[in-house]
């Protein structure tokens, strides 16, 4: 009989690291098994297999009875250069081998698994015959497309084969409709929308092609592997979504870094504006630049910013911006009207009181909606939906008064300037169905970032409606956030690019604004210099949600002292309730070689079971 040590494929909060099971038949370290976990069959992989002979001392202190497993599912399904990856990403990352698992293998491949799966077969002998570089590329859709051409062309003439990873599902169309021609037999393309049993065929077909192939799929294609594969390209390194959203907060850009790493590949990190951390690296030599990552972006999109005067009378649709959207409309061509808020107005204050209303679940301002000519106050982070009050819920004051942008609003004040113009706002109930381009029939879109989940749409006219309150958001990363945000959506313009701001002296917008990176990056790296933020250290985020705020004070002061030797901060969370848990965030700022402390990684996952770890969070409040 044999003890086997099992890590459960699970993303289970309280799930432990490794569980013991036994079992009679052979069952080798690599193996794929079934076992029950608190009462539910689960898939696991075994780390560790002992004679029972071997583990009696062990047994008999533990008190534990042992389970069998329930069965084999396939043998050597994971290698040991899997077992290092898992390793390093878990002592990097600080999150649990099991939630890595549950994260980075394919739904499809754990259904129907092959021993070949995740097997690295000849890539451990030719291994050490790489060499593992870091390259970046700057450069417009277009202009990486037509580099990527290139080094498909150089490494088939090589015999190799290379792979890109995107987040986000609609681009993996776009790269293997740009990528693939006169290679379509060679091009491969995977994501959660292929169906289990299309999504195993094209797997087994990617892994015994016998010529050079290209790659393209969301993060958890990573676990595909073959001899020939030489380069992985993480294209849109900038993007959030790179994250995953769960309790365990997966950087898979450091998935791809470290599996790299690990299997000696080239890795290339690619965008339109790379993040602050990797020019920076570009400049200290740690990155080769592909071209010049921080020159100015070349376009000839007329652009324009208009300041928004306080006038009595206000309108968010200024008396320029109406001109030039008359005109447009005029020539027949396409309008984008953005602005970053949903609803009608963002928040609603009592005049006499002076104080906001807030949902009842969360401490955040209720928005206020028009729903078919009805007023309701919707919550956007617990969803919950009100009518509107008569009366303040503080002082009893009828004396409310709603302000703020929302996308609502400029419709409201579109169709009374314009109002023979058809148009379509962006509601959060809007759908638009996958397969076609949205907004292909509208000639003006008043919409939110929700425009970026349409890759291909573009318009002749963007207008920022606002962004100011943007700037109001304490976090180190929100000025890289605004950069990038009109970035993107100046890309949208076919001729013209407007923004309306009050802030119209801002030099970060008038960067934005004129594509100039350097000037941003320049000042960017300057503040987190003197701040002591990314890159010149490491931020660790561990945050605490509870129902009691007794209960949060208690967790919060043990989480305290147990880090007191690494000058902990303790705040509340930027919105301090969220659907009835009072949250608190505790922030260690760490010398970038930090991983080498061999007594903070236990601390801090002791107390990972209560507390949310994240390394390098995307924001900090």
């Amino acid at each position: 009989m044999k003890v086997l040590e099992v890590i459960p494929i699970t993303r289970g909060i309280f799930a432990s690291g490794t569980l013991s099971y036994f079992s009679i038949k052979p069952v080798s370290r690599g193996d794929l098994v079934k076992i029950s976990l608190r009462n539910k069959e689960t898939s696991a992989i075994v780390g560790k297999v002992a004679d029972v002979s071997d583990e009696k001392v062990a047994l008999k202190k533990s008190g534990f009875k042992l389970k069998p497993i329930k069965a084999v599912i396939c043998e050597k399904f994971f290698s040991d250069d899997w077992f290092k990856i898992l390793e390093k990403l878990s002592r990097t990352l600080l999150i649990p081998s099991h939630a890595i698992l549950s994260s980075i293998l394919p739904k499809a491949i754990l259904a129907n698994p092959k021993s070949d799966f995740g097997k690295l077969t000849e890539v451990g002998l030719r291994k050490h015959l790489r060499e593992h570089c870091k390259y970046a590329l700057k450069g417009s859709f277009e202009d990486r497309v037509d580099y990527f051409r290139g080094i498909i062309r150089e490494h088939f003439a090589r015999k190799k084969s290379l792979m890109v990873i995107t987040p986000r599902i609609d681009n993996i169309e776009k790269l293997k409709n740009l990528l693939g021609r006169g290679i379509d037999d060679y091009i491969f393309c995977f994501s959660s929308e292929l169906a289990a049993k299309k999504y195993l065929l094209e797997y087994d077909k990617a892994l015994r092609e016998a010529h050079p192939i290209l790659i393209i799929g969301t993060p958890q294609v990573l676990f595909l592997d073959r001899p020939d594969l030489e380069t992985l390209v993480i294209d849109e390194e900038s993007s959030r979504l790179w994250r995953d959203r769960g309790f365990f907060s997966l950087d898979f850009r450091r998935v791809a870094e470290i599996v790299s790493e690990e299997k000696k590949l080239k890795l290339f990190f690619s965008d339109q504006v790379l993040r602050i951390e990797t020019i920076y690296k570009a400049e200290m030599g740690l990155i080769e630049a592909k071209n010049t990552i921080s020159g100015r972006i070349r376009d000839s999109v007329e652009t324009k910013i208009i300041e928004m005067l306080k006038t009595e009378n206000f309108f968010w649709i200024s008396d320029d911006l109406s001109r030039e959207i008359k005109d447009s409309l005029r020539r027949g061509e396409k309008i984008l009207l953005f602005a970053n808020r949903k609803g009608y107005s963002s928040f609603t204050i009592c005049q006499d009181c002076s104080r906001p209303q807030l949902c009842s679940n969360c401490s955040v301002p209720l928005v206020l909606h028009k729903i078919r000519d009805a007023r309701k106050f919707i919550c956007h982070h617990c969803f919950k939906v009100q009518e509107v009050p008569t009366s303040c819920q503080s002082c009893g004051s009828w004396r409310l008064k709603d302000y703020g942008l929302g996308i609502e609003k400029v419709a409201e004040e579109f169709s009374k300037l314009f109002p023979k113009a058809e148009f379509e706002c962006q509601r959060s109930d809007l759908e638009v169905p996958r397969g076609r381009t949205a907004h292909n029939s509208e000639k003006v879109v008043i919409g939110t970032e929700a425009i970026f989940s349409h890759p291909e749409t573009s318009f002749d006219l963007v207008a920022v409606i606002s962004i100011d309150n943007l700037f109001t958001i304490p976090d180190f990363r929100i000025n890289e956030t605004i950069f990038r945000l009109i970035i993107e959506l100046k890309q949208r313009a076919k001729k013209k690019f407007i923004l309306q701001t009050r802030l119209n002296d801002n030099k970060l917008i008038k960067d934005a604004v004129s594509g100039n990176i350097s000037g941003f990056y320049q000042d960017e790296i300057e503040a987190r210099k003197n701040f002591g933020y990314p890159p010149f250290a490491a931020v660790i985020k561990l945050s605490y949600g509870s129902k009691d705020l007794g209960s949060l004070k208690k967790e919060g002061e043990k989480a305290l002292s147990v880090l007191k030797d690494y000058n902990p901060i303790s705040f509340p969370a930027f919105h301090e309730k969220i659907n009835g848990l009072y949250r608190r965030n505790i922030l260690l700022k760490m010398p970038n070689g930090w991983r080498r402390d061999d007594k903070l990684q236990p601390l801090l996952e002791n107390l990972s079971g209560i507390w949310q770890v994240s390394v390098d969070p995307e924001s900090i409040i």
